[in-house]
């Protein structure tokens, strides 16, 4: 499977627009106490993992605050994990996938022992979840032979080797992507993926009433812009499709069959006139 990880916003225009497996995005704290520093820049959404659901994508959760955190040991962990958690909840993220932590940096092998700390430490007040590993060749092979079951290599000071315990490879940096700035990934199963399907599910729709299928909706919200601009109308964001949403976004003028409304926020709304 193809993935890309990035800290950019993800409107419903571009999750369908995305033709990867799954995304990567940042389950921080909209602020760090003990940086001073906003996250909010990179920080997920639920709007972003609703709208990556309804595209029906994959979504990797991962936490960092700074590069080298993990090598603070155990407490460390400990206050990151409750971090994290107060973000689960906040996504509505399920219980049973992973969160991955980053270890952004050439960690020599004195850090390696810290490093495990860490993740026992956030593992430890993340109950129900599974705590993952992001990191070099030597991070992913240490942290798999002490029993993480998620990992996430990075091809970044691993001297062109890939781990047996990645689950996951970045192999390319710096990719732009409709305007995102991401990097490029691999999976190979265990990833410990997850979405809102069952969230949304259960969510009323704009008339009170229940949709069960968020699928069919994208789907039939595609078909209708489609009809709108007097496309081949087939219910798949393609080329021609995408096209005519970067028409509209930069305010060319259009031939409408429905009115469609375009908002600050990214979202449209279609009706017939």
């Amino acid at each position: 499977m193809n993935g890309i990880d990035t800290p950019n916003r993800i409107t419903p225009q571009i999750a369908a627009r995305i033709t990867d497996d799954f995304v990567c995005l940042y389950l921080v704290p909209e602020r760090v106490d003990y940086l001073n520093k906003s996250m909010a820049w990179k920080r997920m959404l639920k709007s972003d993992a609703e709208a990556l659901t309804v595209a029906g994508k994959w979504i990797l959760s991962v936490f960092e605050t700074t590069e080298k955190r993990p090598r603070l040991g155990r407490d460390a962990g400990k206050y990151d994990g409750r971090m994290a958690l107060i973000e689960t909840q906040d996504k509505s993220q399920p219980v049973g996938s992973a969160i991955y932590f980053a270890v952004d940096y050439d960690a020599p092998a004195s850090d390696l022992p810290m490093i495990y700390e860490y993740l026992m430490g956030a593992q430890s007040e993340l109950p129900g979840y599974e705590v993952g590993c992001y990191g070099s060749y030597a991070v992913i092979e240490y942290m798999g032979q002490h029993g993480i079951k998620h990992n996430w290599q990075t091809y970044a000071w691993s001297n062109k080797k890939l781990s047996r315990y990645a689950n996951v490879y970045q192999y390319h940096n710096g990719t732009n992507l409709f305007g995102l700035s991401c990097d490029s990934n691999y999976s190979y199963g265990g990833e410990g993926f997850w979405n809102l399907k069952g969230v949304l599910k259960n969510t009323l729709t704009d008339n009170g009433g229940m949709d069960m299928d968020w699928n069919a909706k994208a789907v039939e919200f595609v078909k209708k812009f489609q009809a709108a601009y007097g496309l081949t109308v087939d219910g798949k964001a393609g080329n021609v499709t995408s096209a005519k949403l970067d028409e509209i976004m930069k305010g060319k003028p259009v031939t409408l069959m429905y009115n469609v409304e375009v908002y600050s926020n990214g979202s449209i709304a279609i009706k017939e006139i």
